[in-house]
């Protein structure tokens, strides 16, 4: 499942899912390679949990975010503002980058401010 949202210069993968049976079987990167198509030039972000040792969900997150890098994404540097308690950290395509009125610009022209 892919959510997506966007402006004239990013593509903000909202959501992406793939069921817990099914991983592993590269559906996930198709689903990165449809938003990469869908994005047409444009930078593609997404948001992930970061990975904090002492959280119960540890270990899936630090998967998320291999996953994420595996596929040519790296931590923006940037991070996003904590949502119910978490931590977020804001992953880009490598070689592309993105900075905070960027991405704030972003949330507002998506209706996500």
């Amino acid at each position: 499942m892919l959510f997506t949202l966007g402006n004239d210069d990013f593509l903000y993968v909202l959501y992406l899912a793939v069921a817990l049976h099914l991983r592993g079987l590269g559906i996930g990167t198709s689903l990165l390679s449809k938003a990469r198509e869908l994005a047409a030039g444009r930078s593609v972000i997404m948001d992930i949990e970061k990975p904090l040792a002492e959280h119960t969900e540890f270990t899936s997150r630090k998967l998320r975010k291999h996953f994420y890098e595996k596929n040519g994404f790296e931590d923006s540097g940037m991070g996003a503002a904590p949502w119910h308690g978490d931590i977020y950290l804001t992953m880009i395509e490598k070689s592309r980058s993105i900075n905070r009125a960027q991405y704030e610009k972003l949330l507002f022209e998506s209706g996500l401010d």
